[in-house]
């Protein structure tokens, strides 16, 4: 067809005439275009002109205004309150300013309505506070209800000519702008008036007000060029694709401003005339081809037409399948008759080849054969290669169908059909098809064996292929194998058996509450046979109240997929029993309604022993407390006698004793003091275990709890060869809220255990801040403090460690033996220190030491905070030492260490507050008395004298009863 001359002539003269015509309408489209650009570009200079210099003028007169409103004597001499009852009267009687507030250099401006607003943020207000009148660019509103505002500042000249404020006046910027940027849009419709400042932000939309703060050039890709333009040119205009659209953008400056008005209108709609045109002369193109088409239409089906169309029905038949066809006739030698000749070839070899395959798809799931009247296999597909095992080679041309079925199978089959259809069937390849030969519907289910010997559970259908006279040509089998579904089918089966063996009651339901699907349990739940119109609404089975609460939890369960809780259900019978519920909500692949499916478990057992629980627990707790008011009778009764004997025994100590009798009245003040301290441990464990230890919060000031607490452990240290040092934060403050009371309890048992352990060497306590603060209101400041008490002492193992914190538990049985104690020192002090929001920890090595640090979750007050600690009055720091040696009698304090303790050191005879120490030979340092304060250094001479006369003083004081007076044995 495409080498005919006609077809060819046909095509040169459509194409010369279409191009033609269609060079004429491009080059009028491209004149009236230009044309049509060039005077718009005219008109839009002109209006864009006028319209900048309008609003420049408008702008100076807003400036004037509120310049001459800031030299009103009200404005200039007022008070800030009297300033805005001015400006209240003026907005009274005008209402074309919707904001008018006077600013301060702080840059916070009142506004005449009382509010107060920040703007020390705007280039406009800080310029009014250096004295030039300025306007801002456009604010965009914080609230939807508000309008977009326009600031005018004003500086506010006191009398000596000095800015005192700022004058602040808003309008609202839509409305002031659209009034003066509109102008002519040459009746197009979809055009946009904006204004911009240098760097293309939006500062006023005509149709989109909330766009303001918009940026073009950020979020308009390939917008260099135009942008580029305009912050080179005064005016200009181009194209720019602009949120979606492409727009025509025409510009010009606002002069003495960085402002850029903008009139943009949609390139689609200003190109709708010319395109419309070009639309006319391509419509009045296309019909003049029309036209001649026609006219060769016309010519053509004269001359050849007639017979395209006997070879187009031909070759229809043979689309449609009916190769039975005569022949068309050849008669002429040109290319109409060279395609009837090719026709008739085709729909012969079709006759031959194509026919079986009308009924044969080669690819896809299904085993597809094709057998003759004779059962001879004609085709045989890939996938019943791939099922039977047996290449096509081997079976095509056999017949070989019962190669691959069942002979039990075929043998019942064909008896079972000669019984139905009440006629001889024979056990063979008829057994597959005389259903389908007479007119009934098949069996589906056969089964095959391939070649390994597997049996392969498949769907057969059979179709029957007929000739034209209605006689059988052969036979088409179509199968499928179903192992899968089989197996689908038969899981689906177990399921249903697990759900209806299952224990729990397992339902679906629709969200109307009507139940579709019950397990047997679910049935003997509700005590009902079988679910019907009476039985199958959910909420027969709930009372008012908990059909609320389940319906609560359906909605739960379609919003979060699944609910659960618990449920009170009532069964027909009327009894209710309690029962724990989950329900998963289930949608629909195919959009359907939703549906829900619910485990209910009877949990009415369960709620008897927790209820059995409970009131176990209520007796436990009231045994306990039993237990704990009679200790605390029972130490109250023991205390108030020990209470005596440790009375009388401090009164037999001021009468003449010889020094036996000294000696067993101190064991009997230590023995008492013992007993006491375990009474007071045992109290306090059974206050912990009853939880009726209360943590007092009081104002105190640390100081003096460390006084009382050294004082105690000069006490214990008694003569051994321990120094003992208190470390302490300069950082801290010097006042804390919290229980002071508890605090030295804890401590002083730390304390005293490190004395008990250690013989000789040093024990430190260090009172340091952790890192931790907040401010909890009420005029504090929450901190935390750690107290670390470190000795070197006999230490501990590592098993040591984990039998600690355990009540009436030592490190062994030998401490017990030789130290004493109850064990419960250290677990109340780990209760008292977790009841005060800390926590504490030990480490420990065996022979050389141990440590217990510990955080208290104190507080202090603000105003303490700033203040300064009360140190040393020389400059730098010093620290107030004690050591007991072979030449020390009694200590009464510890040491007030400071990091650059020994960077200063005190002259002979110089009385530091507190003393420094370092360098001690044989004398030791009073730091009870400051002004009992001496040093000796090891190998010096020269300071005998002093240290005599503190040792003198010492043992006067002593003499007249003095008892915290400190003396040295060797002065």
């Amino acid at each position: 067809m495409f080498r005919s001359l006609r077809f060819k002539l046909i095509v040169v003269l459509l194409a010369l005439h279409g191009v033609s015509f269609s060079l004429m309408a491009y080059f009028n489209y491209q004149m009236s275009t230009k044309k049509l650009t060039d005077e718009m570009e005219r008109n839009m200079k002109g209006n864009l002109t006028t319209a900048a210099r309008n609003l420049d003028d408008w702008l100076n007169l807003r400036q004037t205004e509120g310049s001459l409103l800031a030299r009103s004597d009200n404005i200039r001499t007022g008070t800030t309150e009297d300033k805005l009852a001015y400006l209240r009267q003026l907005t009274s009687r005008t209402m074309e300013y919707v904001r008018i507030g006077i600013g301060d250099r702080t840059g916070k401006m009142r506004l005449t309505d009382g509010s107060t607003i920040e703007m020390n943020g705007m280039f406009a207000y800080r310029a009014a506070l250096n004295g030039v009148s300025n306007i801002a660019d456009p604010l965009k509103k914080s609230k939807p209800d508000e309008p977009n505002l326009l600031w005018t500042f004003v500086p506010i000249f006191d009398l000596s000519r000095q800015v005192s404020g700022v004058l602040g006046l808003a309008l609202d910027s839509d409305a002031a702008l659209k009034q003066h940027l509109y102008f002519d849009s040459f009746d197009y419709k979809d055009f946009t008036i904006t204004l911009l400042d240098r760097s293309t932000t939006l500062l006023y939309h005509s149709n989109e007000p909330d766009l303001i703060g918009y940026n073009y050039h950020a979020n308009t890709p390939n917008s260099n060029a135009l942008f580029d333009l305009i912050q080179k040119q005064n005016y200009g205009h181009g194209d720019q694709f602009i949120r979606g659209r492409v727009q025509k953008v025409y510009f010009a400056h606002v002069p003495n401003t960085n402002w850029i008005i903008t009139y943009s209108v949609n390139r689609a709609e200003f190109m709708h005339p010319l395109r419309s045109s070009l639309s006319w002369t391509l419509a009045l193109v296309a019909l003049t081809e029309l036209l001649l088409g026609i006219l060769l239409f016309v010519a053509s089906d004269v001359i050849m037409m007639k017979r395209l169309k006997r070879i187009l029905s031909q070759t229809e038949k043979v689309a449609s399948g009916d190769l039975q066809l005569s022949p068309l006739p050849t008669g002429s030698r040109d290319e109409l008759g060279a395609i009837s000749v090719s026709v008739n070839r085709m729909t012969e070899n079709l006759r031959d080849l194509f026919e079986p395959f009308n009924t044969f798809i080669k690819h896809n799931d299904f085993a597809m054969l094709v057998v003759d009247t004779r059962f001879v296999i004609t085709s045989f597909n890939d996938r019943a290669v791939q099922l039977l095992g047996y290449s096509a080679a081997e079976v095509i041309g056999t017949r070989s169908l019962l190669r691959w079925h069942d002979p039990d199978q075929i043998k019942e089959r064909a008896r079972s059909y000669s019984e139905k259809l009440g006629t001889h069937v024979p056990n063979d390849e008829n057994a597959l098809f005389v259903l389908s030969q007479r007119g009934y519907l098949p069996e589906w289910e056969w089964i095959w064996i391939n070649r390994d010997g597997a049996r392969i559970p498949v769907s057969l259908n059979t179709s029957i292929m007929k000739n034209s006279d209605g006689s059988t040509k052969g036979y088409v089998v179509i199968a499928r194998d179903v192992t899968e579904i089989k197996s689908a089918a038969d899981t689906n089966v177990r399921l249903l058996e697990i759900l209806e063996s299952a224990h729990d009651m397992i339902a679906s339901f629709d969200f109307r509450g009507r139940i579709f699907y019950l397990n047997q349990q679910g049935r003997k739940f509700m005590d009902i046979l079988e679910l019907n119109e009476h039985t199958e609404l959910l909420s027969r089975y709930m009372n008012v109240t908990t059909t609320f609460q389940f319906a609560n939890g359906l909605k739960s369960a379609r919003d979060k997929g699944f609910w659960q809780g618990e449920v009170e259900m009532v069964r027909a019978d009327g009894l209710s029993f309690m029962t724990s519920m989950i329900v998963v909500a289930h949608a629909p692949k195919d959009g359907g309604e939703p549906f829900f499916s619910t485990i209910v478990r009877d949990i009415s057992a369960q709620k008897e022993i927790e209820r059995e629980i409970v009131h176990a627990k209520h007796a436990a707790d009231e045994a306990n407390e039993a237990k704990s008011s009679f200790l605390a009778r029972m130490s109250h009764e023991i205390r108030t006698p020990l209470s005596g004997i440790i009375g009388l025994t401090q009164l037999l100590r001021r009468s003449e004793l010889s020094e036996l009798q000294h000696e067993y009245l101190e064991q009997i003040g230590l023995s008492s003091q013992s007993l006491l301290q375990m009474l007071n441990e045992v109290l306090d464990f059974s206050k912990l275990e009853a939880d009726k230890l209360s943590i007092e919060k009081v104002p105190f000031l640390p100081e003096e709890s460390l006084q009382r607490l050294t004082a105690t452990f000069a006490v214990l240290l008694g003569s051994n060869p321990v120094d003992f040092i208190v470390n302490v934060d300069p950082k801290l403050p010097a006042a804390w809220i919290g229980d002071p009371s508890r605090l030295e309890q804890v401590l002083l048992n730390l304390g005293s255990n490190a004395v008990k352990f250690t013989k000789q060497g040093v024990i430190e306590l260090r009172i340091e801040p952790a890192p931790f603060t907040q401010d909890s209101g009420n005029n504090e400041e929450e901190i935390r403090v750690r107290f670390t008490v470190s000795d070197t002492g006999i230490g501990m193992t590592g098993e040591q460690i984990t039998r600690l914190f355990q009540p009436f538990v030592q490190a062994d049985d030998k401490t017990s033996r030789k130290y004493g104690g109850t064990g419960l020192g250290l677990v109340i002090c780990k209760a008292l220190i977790e009841n005060m929001g800390g926590t504490i920890s030990v480490h420990s090595e065996y022979g050389a030491g141990s440590s217990f640090p510990s955080t208290f979750l104190l507080a202090c007050p603000k105003a303490v905070r700033l203040r300064k600690r009360r140190l040393p009055s020389r400059s730098g720091s010093k620290c107030s030492c004690s050591r007991t040696t072979p030449e020390c009698s009694n200590i009464g304090a510890a040491c007030w260490n400071r990091s650059d303790a020994k960077s200063q050191r005190p002259s002979v005879g110089e009385i530091p507050s507190p003393c420094w120490r370092a360098g001690l030979g044989t004398s030791c340092l009073s730091i009870w008395k400051p002004e009992i304060c001496t040093e000796k250094k090891r190998g010096s001479s020269g300071n005998g004298s002093r240290i005599r006369e503190a040792c003198a003083s010492c043992r006067s004081r002593r003499s007249r009863g003095a008892t915290r007076c400190f003396a040295c044995r060797n002065h």
